[in-house]
């Protein structure tokens, strides 16, 4: 169970920081 969660944890942050870089500007 804590390893499902971590994974889940894992992939949201990972898809979080994915919007952010690409909503700004990468020049």
């Amino acid at each position: 169970m804590g390893l499902t969660l971590k994974t889940i944890l894992c992939a949201g942050t990972a898809r979080l920081i994915s919007e952010h870089l690409t909503s700004f500007p990468t020049s």
